[in-house]
């Protein structure tokens, strides 16, 4: 389910508080609050997710080492670092990829390049250059969600094909989430 704020924009940089209150938990005003969940909502294959832990959150771990959201095609962060989009600005919903097992809370296109970042470097992220990764965990798959709410599991030739976002197909048709 995609993260939609009371304005009907979908939230990119914050989904892991918007979507508290859809598994039974407060939205927080405080970071890192918002980023621990129960371990039940975590890929159990997420190492690092799973060995993230604060003592101020019992039984919870570090959501945003766990899943991405797709940043693909959102216009850039204001001053406050948020950033949406309209529900109705998503083109061709059932083709576009919302939600992928991923190292950080967000992922882009570019580092979905398997061998070129998660095959490399697995449940490592640094803030530079391994950053936005799609985690291909399952048997060196990943397992993703489009904004039409169906979800399935994708080898990485299934989701990225060249370097250049101006000529891929698979950019166009399942990453970039607006018109181009």
């Amino acid at each position: 389910m995609p993260a939609i704020n009371a304005n009907g924009t979908l939230s990119q940089e914050h989904w892991v508080n918007t979507l508290r209150p859809y598994a039974g938990m407060q939205k927080s005003t405080t970071s890192p609050e918002f980023y621990y969940w129960p371990s039940k909502w975590m890929c159990p294959a997420a190492t690092k997710a799973l060995g993230t832990t604060n003592d101020s959150y019992p039984g919870c771990n570090y959501m945003a080492y766990s899943y991405g959201m797709n940043s693909s095609g959102y216009p850039p962060s204001t001053t406050t670092g948020w950033r949406g989009l309209k529900v109705s600005q998503v083109v061709n919903p059932s083709a576009k990829i919302f939600m992928v097992d991923a190292t950080w809370l967000m992922v882009s296109y570019s580092q979905a390049k398997a061998p070129n970042y998660y095959y490399l470097k697995g449940e490592y992220r640094d803030t530079t250059t391994y950053n936005v990764m799609t985690a291909y965990r399952h048997a060196r798959r990943v397992n993703l969600s489009y904004y039409d709410g169906h979800v399935a599991n994708r080898a990485f030739r299934d989701i990225w094909d060249i370097d250049s976002t101006t000529t891929s197909p698979f950019y166009a048709s399942m990453w970039y989430v607006r018109k181009l």
